[in-house]
């Protein structure tokens, strides 16, 4: 059964190596120079990486396989940062994320960067200031905004050098497109391999199944691997959650695969508390309703949770939301994504919004467009990071199975028309397993009367929404 700890696998760097952490007591310290010295909670998984030119890389978090140098390691699936004599890079996506100090001066004592902000701010005695986001439809800080002062979120193609504060890019790219059969063969070698090395690992294997397409290609790659897997799906309340239930228990029966369904078990308010001391209430939008819910008492501290994640940038998302954004309008593209959200931005959203903006024309990635930079920069590495953090605080590791630059570079690959039918990905799943598809549609519809329900509550969540924001 999952256990709960503030600041579970969470770490930073400053100057000083003589910090008392009397407080965080399950806490380490390594020096990795003159200037930085690391301090991180003993569940953080560490790995070290000698190359042949001399240089060494330390890791921190999950990285299946070994990579072949140490500018390419975010070409590999998992949940990391990488040091590689001084500079702190991403992984692909950003999933574990980094906020880093503007202070040049660092007096001592300084703080250098870190994966919490809740964690830093303890530490420090710095506070956190930014929206709540409980009532919010947007609910992530974007990216580069942190909570706490003199401090930003990096971005997924900087490097962050650890002596002197300095950021430089570090430029990705997409490459030449090509016609979805060949992508879904480069796809399907990618997410076996992961699934390879996923057993290699010897640790149990949790996949969050529902009736979509995303987690479905995770579990295709996991039968074709034939690596051992159960299979788990959060019955919330509402009408689609029962329906991914029922769609993920038949593919499952299929396949001889353990499936369970997990209801709430009553509130957790115990846990509920640990948990926004270890996000300072700013965890993104999901893992609150589980811990509240108690729905992560069923997986184990030392499983390896898997879902689809990236996936969604083959789908081309966003594009209804923000169908009328005109990115390339710095002042006037926050207030569409602003509308687009049906939200109300604090002035310092805005501003993270117009930063991002004039980084990314400024550093556009070669073969990606500003919708797709939104996806990656936003609902990736500020998003997804901020739930991946807070669900740190559970011994098991949440890990996004598409979280690779090999398999965001097929996905982008292909054309628009293809990537928005969804092509490459359901072919990569019929040749991982012939007739995947069949036993279940992809997110079968919700009958008639569920739907009419659905839109009337949302109609009503918008209209409260704009009536609390005109008291």
């Amino acid at each position: 059964m999952a256990s709960i700890k503030k600041h579970r696998k969470q770490w930073f760097i400053a100057n000083n190596g003589n910090l008392n952490m009397d407080q965080l007591q399950d806490f380490l310290s390594i020096k990795l120079s003159d200037h930085a010295v690391l301090y991180y909670d003993s569940d953080l998984r560490l790995t070290y990486f000698d190359w042949p030119d001399g240089r060494k890389t330390l890791v921190l978090g999950l990285l299946l396989g070994t990579p072949e140098s140490s500018e390419t390691m975010y070409y590999h699936c998992g949940r990391f940062v990488a040091i590689t004599s001084g500079w702190l890079s991403l992984d692909a996506t950003g999933s574990m994320g980094v906020f880093y100090s503007e202070d040049s001066s660092r007096e001592p004592s300084g703080i250098i960067c870190g994966s919490s902000c809740a964690l830093i701010g303890e530490v420090f005695h710095l506070p956190l200031s930014g929206r709540d986001l409980r009532s919010a439809h947007m609910k992530f800080d974007p990216a580069p905004l942190s909570r706490l002062p003199n401090m930003k979120r990096l971005f997924i193609d900087q490097k962050f050098n650890l002596k002197d504060g300095s950021v430089v890019v570090h430029p990705r790219s997409v490459s030449s497109q090509i016609n979805f059969e060949e992508a879904s063969l480069l796809l399907e070698k990618e997410l076996t391999n992961i699934a390879l090395e996923l057993k290699k690992t010897k640790r149990p294997i949790y996949l969050a199944l529902t009736g979509g397409s995303d987690s479905r290609a995770v579990f295709s790659a996991l039968i074709k691997a034939q690596t051992d897997f159960e299979a788990f799906t959060f019955l919330l309340d509402e009408p689609r959650s029962r329906i991914d239930a029922r769609v993920a228990k038949s593919l499952c029966s299929k396949f001889g695969i353990q499936h369970k369904s997990i209801l709430s078990e009553g509130s957790n308010a115990a846990d509920l508390e640990v948990y926004f001391e270890h996000t300072g209430r700013c965890g993104g939008d999901r893992a609150d309703r589980y811990v509240s819910g108690n729905y992560y008492r069923y997986l184990p501290d030392n499983a390896i949770v898997l879902h689809g994640g990236a996936f969604e940038i083959g789908q081309r998302s966003f594009r209804e939301t923000f169908k009328y954004v005109e990115f390339s309008n710095v002042e006037k593209a926050p207030i569409d994504i602003e509308k687009s959200y049906f939200d109300n931005f604090d002035e310092k959203e805005l501003n993270a919004y117009k930063e991002w903006l004039i980084y990314r024309q400024k550093n556009p990635i070669a073969g990606v467009d500003m919708l797709d930079s939104f996806f990656l920069d936003q609902r990736r590495a500020a998003w997804g990071a901020a739930n991946r953090q807070a669900e740190d605080c559970y011994g098991f590791d949440w890990l996004v199975f598409a979280n690779s630059w090999s398999i965001i570079d097929t996905l982008l690959r292909v054309s628009v028309e293809d990537r928005c039918n969804n092509m490459v990905e359901e072919r990569t799943m019929e040749r991982l397993v012939p007739g995947i598809l069949t036993i279940e549609p992809i997110n079968p519809g919700i009958d008639f009367i569920t739907k009419s329900k659905k839109l009337f509550y949302s109609v009503m969540r918008r209209l409260n929404r704009i009536i609390s924001r005109g008291r």
